[in-house]
């Protein structure tokens, strides 16, 4: 991870963003990612909560379950066999507590990359039953474009682009 620091001249200031900067603003990860490519932007949020761990567990952890679903989703968008591997365990690192809308989420990226239609229709049927604040945070449209998708050969960036 160190060789991540020595790349790029800019990555020890991306280190000391704060949370949101970092996971929201194009000066972090994202940036990164644009410029770089997926596995250094990868390697950047891995440091980054490697070394601000304190910082972002004070919202109960939120704020790294956010960056580690965002490492799932940059592992999926690779797509190979050992990258979606990744990316499940990933994803499995982003449930939240008391964040049902959320969790339907993360559980219906997971099923789109098992190809278990099941637990997609499970998961729309969960938000929609849903009388939670976070139902937004369910992302129903790109759960609904998974559910379309899951038994034709579509990658995850594909199913995940798909007009909403």
């Amino acid at each position: 991870m160190e060789e991540v620091l020595e790349q790029g001249e800019n990555y020890q200031d991306i280190l000391k963003m704060s949370p949101w900067e970092f996971d929201q603003s194009p000066e972090g990860w994202r940036g990164v990612e644009k410029e770089k490519g997926i596995l250094e932007a990868i390697d950047l949020i891995i440091q980054y909560i490697s070394i601000n761990k304190d910082e972002i567990n004070r919202d109960n952890g939120n704020i790294e379950k956010f960056l580690n679903f965002h490492v799932g989703q940059l592992y999926a968008t690779e797509g190979n066999e050992k990258n979606i591997v990744e990316a499940i365990s990933f994803f499995e690192d982003s449930y939240m507590k008391e964040k049902d809308c959320w969790n339907a989420y993360v559980r219906a990226t997971i099923g789109f990359l098992k190809k278990d239609r099941k637990v997609i229709e499970e998961s729309i049927k969960e938000i929609n039953d849903s009388k939670s604040e976070d139902k937004r945070s369910g992302n129903i449209s790109i759960i609904n474009n998974f559910l379309k998708v899951v038994n034709e050969d579509s990658d995850y960036n594909t199913a995940y682009n798909m007009k909403r």
